[in-house]
């Protein structure tokens, strides 16, 4: 890939996630300040401090409404606008991580003085609150949360002294500095000790915490040092328990000592193409040319390769997060080769399911990518294996698993469980038991002293999590224009929950298995013009809603197994001029709807298992599409 092709792809995703920001903060303008009825506690928040920090926020939400109503007093219509632009709801089930990098955005000079000095003072003390609540979570042995919060601080007052000088921060000509910003590009003046790379033939590239060989392209190889730099920033907040401890933070807060930053550099290899990443790995990895990344424990080394479509920052990410396990503290080489494989794969899924808005990220929520297979293989397919089973798989045997795949998307799902519900109250013990499993191999009861989540009761509550709410697309799908694949089977959707599908302009991939489909449920999904998979086995569908279709142009697979269709049904379907796979197991097919299937000009294959076909019917169809692959019992 070219460095100018680089810097265009490196934009529209820098472009991209400040529309998403946007989008996000102007979902807010539709709800004037006074309908609000108060911020959720964070999710990071233990339940012991939801309820103190849900006092702060009403507070903080009150304040803010007498400025709008004062603005409005004053005729300032944008300040009114911008006032409810200062909030934003939170998912329950998502982590907010700030992330300071400078001073925040701040108002327009342009806008009225005395509102920006009113909502400044209003901003900066809720940002003091929010750090004497930090220092109170710290005496209480809360670590993480109070660590996360003395960043959120710095959101609302990037002058906060006390909280800048906590955090290790320091002030220069040109402000405060959170982070080191050194990033140096040199020749590598020694060969590789790993690759058979010569000396000068390869880029080093260094951090603060990574050194990256590389032989991409110059701007690929900076693109990647800034983000693992970030999404280490990120890891080190979510698992603060797992490297220090609240005592730290007291530590700080009392003026003793400030913190530090890592000093771990992390050993990253950036090959320059798929090919040559597989080439140059394929002799010592097996099945290394169906990854898309890999983090060697024996080695210590994370290695990844440039693409000419995109960069796979998901599992860029995924592998980053083995490597921060497994060097970050003292540990054992390959913990989990004997058991709790899932929960080593699980907790690397759950930082693929990061959103990133500037400023702050999110990680979690019911539309992250694995959690819709998840989703899937749970509530649609029935397919599960009970937990104390799966927790018991070693590595080679969970690989080696006939379901491997279903085994991992359970995986997934089960730490997000654990990382999200019931406002992250499993967290810390999760956090705890990994600590001492990458340590060293813990005692047999470990699990339900540190976790507290008995088999059996996450077996029975993991169900739940997984089913979305009625209303819950509407409320808590932060970055639609992100999505790409959503599944929602056997859930309770209202008509807002499909507007807001509707918004997902680059999905690809739709689950509405039992899910009641009407024309005007259709119709608010014209926005998904990229979407290419509709699955809708057993959904209750509305006589002619299937003219909806029309749509969506780039429609290859369709599945309305044991739907009840008509002619009308059928004959929609010939609009369809890319569609090459349909499911209609189990659906009652009259004669005459042979010549409307045969209509559909691309279709490849046609699964007809379990339905009830007219006499004649199936003869017709393959002598008008001798061609087509008809599967049958």
């Amino acid at each position: 890939m070219s460095q100018d092709s680089v810097s265009v792809v490196h934009e529209w995703k820098v472009n991209h996630l400040k529309r998403l920001r946007l989008y996000l903060l102007f979902l807010l303008v539709a709800f004037p300040a006074g309908r609000f009825t108060g911020l959720p506690a964070l999710a990071q928040d233990q339940p012991n401090a939801a309820s103190t920090r849900e006092s702060l926020d009403e507070e903080f939400q009150l304040r803010l409404k007498e400025l709008s109503d004062w603005c409005r007093e004053q005729g300032l219509d944008e300040e009114r606008t911008a006032t409810a632009q200062t909030l934003f709801p939170r998912d329950p089930q998502r982590q907010y991580l700030f992330l300071p990098e400078g001073p925040a955005p701040q108002p327009h000079a342009a806008l009225d003085a005395a509102w920006r000095e009113k909502l400044r003072t209003i901003r900066s003390n809720y940002a003091e609150q929010l750090f004497q609540l930090a220092g109170r979570l710290a005496e209480g042995e809360q670590g993480a949360p109070a660590y996360q919060l003395l960043h959120e601080v710095l959101y609302w007052d990037p002058e906060h002294v006390t909280a800048r000088e906590a955090l290790g921060h320091r002030r220069g000509p040109d402000g405060w500095q959170a982070y080191s910003e050194r990033l140096t590009v040199r020749e590598a003046p020694k060969d590789h000790p790993d690759l058979n790379w010569p000396a000068r033939s390869y880029q080093l590239v260094t951090t603060e915490n990574f050194e990256i060989a590389s032989r991409a392209d110059e701007a690929t190889t900076r693109m990647l040092a800034e983000q693992l730099q970030r999404w280490q920033w990120v890891w080190r907040q979510v698992m603060f328990d797992y490297w220090s401890s609240p005592a730290a933070i007291r530590s700080w807060l009392s003026g003793k000592t400030k913190a530090r930053p890592a000093a771990k550099k992390y050993r990253v290899v950036l090959f320059r193409s798929k090919e040559q990443y597989i080439a140059e790995l394929g002799k010592q990895i097996p099945g290394i040319e169906v990854s898309t990344g890999y983090y060697s424990d024996q080695l210590r080394l994370a290695c990844f390769f440039a693409s000419q479509e995109s960069q796979d920052f998901a599992t860029w990410r995924h592998e980053l997060t083995h490597q921060l396990f497994q060097e970050t503290i003292r540990t054992r080489k390959s913990p989990f080769s004997e058991e709790r494989l899932w929960l080593g794969e699980g907790i690397a899924m759950y930082f693929e399911g990061l959103y990133d808005f500037g400023d702050f990220v999110t990680l979690g929520g019911f539309d992250t990518r694995r959690l819709q297979y998840a989703r899937l293989r749970c509530l649609q397919e029935g397919v599960y294996l009970p937990f104390a089973e799966l927790d018991a798989l070693s590595q080679n045997q969970l690989q080696a698993h006939p379901e491997v795949r279903q085994l991992y998307s359970q995986s997934a799902g089960l730490t997000q469980f654990l990382m999200t519900a019931e406002q992250g109250r499993y967290r810390a013990g999760l956090i705890e038991f990994l600590k001492g499993f990458y340590s060293g191999k813990p005692r047999a009861d470990a699990w339900s002293k540190t976790v507290g989540m008995e088999a059996a009761e996450l077996d029975r509550l993991y169900p739940e999590f997984l089913r979305v709410e009625p209303g819950q697309l509407q409320r808590d799908l932060i970055a639609p224009e992100a999505v790409t694949e959503l599944a929602l089977p056997q859930c309770e959707l209202t008509d807002r929950d499909f507007e807001q599908i509707g918004r997902c302009s680059a999905l690809q991939w739709l689950e509405l298995g039992g899910v009641e489909l009407t024309a005007e449920r259709l119709r608010r999904l014209e926005g998904c013009g990229k979407l290419r998979q509709l699955f809708a086995s057993g959904s209750r569908i509305e006589r002619g809603a299937l003219a909806g279709l029309q749509g969506w142009p780039e429609l290859t697979e369709l599945d309305l197994s044991g739907s009840e269709l008509t002619l009308d049904d059928l004959r929609s379907l010939a609009g369809l001029k890319r569609l090459r796979i349909l499911s209609l197991r189990q659906v009652s097919l009259p004669e005459e709807g042979a010549k409307e299937l045969a209509a559909v000009s691309a279709l490849e294959q046609l699964d007809l298992s379990g339905s009830r076909l007219a006499t004649g019917f199936l003869e017709r169809l393959r002598t008008l599409r001798p061609e087509l692959k008809i599967i049958r019992d």
